[in-house]
């Protein structure tokens, strides 16, 4: 068995093609807000696995902020025990405390 991920990564399609890179992508404001909202609106709906962002993030694809954002939510909200990226509890960002802006 290997040691690197529990789970199997899976390609993210939009409009029937793989996302393209984060950076030299040729997508319009309007593609890249509506991957952002598509990305949420599938995890909201339960439907966005846990292979797919990993896919997103490990190949740096458009999304990765995002992605990495579900993640911490997931984290937060103990869908998910351990980071598939890091693979502990580690969050990509801290939350915001009572006295931070």
């Amino acid at each position: 068995m290997s040691n690197s991920y529990p789970v199997t990564p899976l390609p993210y399609y939009f409009k029937g093609k793989e996302l393209q890179p984060t950076k030299n992508n040729s997508y319009t404001f309007k593609e890249k807000v509506e991957i952002c909202i598509k990305l949420n609106q599938e995890y909201k709906a339960g439907i966005l696995s846990v292979g797919k962002l990993v896919w997103i993030w490990e190949n740096g694809r458009f999304g990765k902020f995002t992605v990495e954002c579900i993640i911490d939510d997931m984290l937060e909200k103990e869908i998910i025990k351990l980071n598939p990226i890091t693979l502990d509890k580690r969050r990509f960002r801290e939350k915001k405390g009572f006295f931070d802006w």
